[in-house]
């Protein structure tokens, strides 16, 4: 027909709807690798992008590399990780912040190098897990009420 636009509108209803998530950080990264049986699990922090530093991680698996933090439980007892389900702890600036994130998370199931949470951390992370508990124990329906 020969008919052309001349005017379209900047925003539709589709435009003010949707509202896509904001990406995931790829660098800077403080992660979960959680093993497949629950048993164990590894908190790590990279600089690179986190694809890159799995990888690196099945890398060592594969080798059984003796100096991989991810390898050693793997050839102690026979788990393996679940490289596909990473999670994303927390994003940091500097080592500082990611060291900190990192013995946050780190508990006694995880397959780290300790590192020590300072004073200050270990309080306030001992006084949320006994809230958390405390909430969990009363959300709980008791059947004989």
């Amino acid at each position: 027909m020969g008919i052309g636009i001349a005017h379209r509108p900047e925003s539709t209803i589709r435009h003010l709807v949707m509202r896509p998530k904001a990406p995931l950080p790829e660098t800077n990264v403080i992660y979960r690798l959680q093993c497949n049986f629950y048993a164990v699990n590894y908190i790590g922090e990279t600089g690179k992008r986190l694809q890159t530093r799995v990888g690196e991680h099945m890398r060592g698996v594969r080798r059984m590399d003796p100096f991989s933090l991810v390898a050693e439980p793997c050839a102690n007892s026979g788990h393996t990780f679940a490289f596909q389900n990473v999670k994303i702890l927390g994003q940091g600036i500097d080592r500082v912040a990611w060291g900190t994130i990192e013995a946050w998370h780190t508990g006694k199931t995880s397959s780290n190098r300790c590192k020590t949470l300072p004073m200050t951390y270990q309080a306030l992370r001992t006084q949320l897990n006994d809230q958390k508990s405390q909430r969990k124990q009363g959300s709980k329906v008791h059947p004989n009420i």
